[in-house]
C-alpha cells in the first residue's frame, strides 16, 4: 500500500490498483468509543385507523366502486 494525496495504490489479487480515498473505509476501529448500529428506515404505508360508523355514515348512504372502494358523498349532495 502506498498512500498519495487523494489516492492509495493497493495490491489486490496480484494487481496494483489506484483507489480514491473516498472509496476506502477505515480498517481499524477505536475500541474505547461505543459502536452505534444504524436502524433501517421505516418502510411501507402507515397504518390507517378504520373509521367507526356514525349515524351519518350508514351503509345505505355509501357508494361502492367496481374495485370495492367505498365513496362517501358530501353532505351537500345528499
Amino acid at each position: 500500500i502506498h498512500p498519495g494525496d487523494k489516492t492509495f495504490q493497493l495490491l489486490i489479487g496480484g494487481r496494483q490498483d489506484t483507489v480514491s480515498i473516498n472509496r476506502l473505509k477505515p480498517a481499524h476501529l477505536d475500541i474505547d468509543s461505543p459502536i452505534q448500529v444504524a436502524q433501517p428506515p421505516n418502510r411501507g404505508h402507515p397504518r390507517q385507523i378504520t373509521p367507526t360508523l356514525d349515524k351519518e355514515q350508514s351503509p345505505k348512504n355509501r357508494v361502492t366502486t367496481r374495485i370495492g372502494r367505498t365513496i362517501k358523498t358530501p353532505s351537500c349532495f345528499q
